[in-house]
């Protein structure tokens, strides 16, 4: 199975929030069309005063804020969670939303 994942990524100022919040958010809600099920995430990695967060784990507390995954062991995929954060993420995601869509 194909999973994608898009990435806007550009300098400040550029008009990535207004184009993503004018034209592509509303399309993500469509209700009309059940087929697609998108959730957007909006995570901001510019530094906070206090927070001493690394942009990988900004990543991971948004993700889980927005689409909790729950923590069932995986043989082979729990001996891989060091460095391999973000990706051993993803992978729980696709495991519980293959596991819910049978």
């Amino acid at each position: 199975m194909l999973e994608k994942i898009v990435v806007l990524f550009a300098k400040s100022g550029r008009g990535k929030s207004s184009l993503i919040n004018a034209a592509i958010v509303p399309l993500l809600h469509d209700t009309e069309n059940p087929k697609y099920h998108y959730t957007p995430v909006e995570i901001r990695l510019s530094e906070v005063k206090g927070d001493s967060s690394s942009p990988i784990e900004k990543i991971i507390s948004k993700l889980k804020e927005v689409a909790p995954v729950p923590d069932h062991p995986h043989p082979v995929l729990d001996r891989f969670s060091y460095p391999y954060l973000l990706w051993h993420l993803f992978k729980k995601y696709s495991l519980h939303s293959r596991e819910n869509s049978c």
